[in-house]
């Protein structure tokens, strides 16, 4: 069986979760969202990850907006530094994004 689709958030060509995790570069470690780039379009987006799902949506947008899907292979742990994610027998850390201090 295939993995699910789901369509991004600017380009809505169908994307695939080892699409996303391969385009992923930072992420928000508690709230369990990945930062990536679509691999067609090459806009910005979000990956909110669980165990079990996977929902995509664009910067700036609320989480509401969504599109989501099962996708029982994924795994994540979040930890204060990085987001862990194992999908299909593949492992990937991403980096904690920081955020800016106002001074």
């Amino acid at each position: 069986m295939s993995p699910p689709a789901i369509p991004c958030p600017s380009c809505s060509v169908p994307l695939v979760t080892p699409d996303v995790l391969d385009a992923g570069t930072v992420a928000i470690p508690d709230l369990s969202v990945l930062q990536f780039r679509c691999p067609h379009c090459r806009a910005g987006a979000w990956a909110r990850l669980g165990d079990g799902h996977v929902a995509l949506g664009p910067v700036g947008g609320e989480p509401g907006d969504f599109d989501a899907a099962c996708e029982p292979a994924l795994s994540v742990r979040p930890d204060a530094g990085w987001l862990d994610c194992w999908y299909a027998g593949q492992y990937r850390r991403f980096p904690a994004r920081i955020a800016a201090r106002v001074a």
